[in-house]
């Protein structure tokens, strides 16, 4: 048989320690996608400058027509 003292102040310390890590990771996440989304803005950009029917913008992005013609006018 074991027997375990609770600590009170280390399990504090453990769930913050916890939430501290997905706190950073759920930043990284966010920063990635903000990264992503902005690398698809200048693709948009470009191959709207580059003439590209709107077809293939969708294709290659996955944005709405809607979403893309609202950049062209921009």
């Amino acid at each position: 048989m074991y027997w375990f003292e609770y600590d009170e102040d280390l399990a504090r310390k453990a769930i913050a320690d916890e939430a501290w890590q997905i706190g950073i990771e759920r930043g990284i996440e966010q920063g990635i996608e903000k990264g992503r989304e902005k690398e698809k803005f200048e693709m948009v950009k470009n191959l709207l400058l580059a003439k590209t029917p709107l077809k293939y913008i969708v294709a290659a992005t996955g944005w709405t027509e809607e979403k893309i013609l609202k950049l062209a006018d921009s």
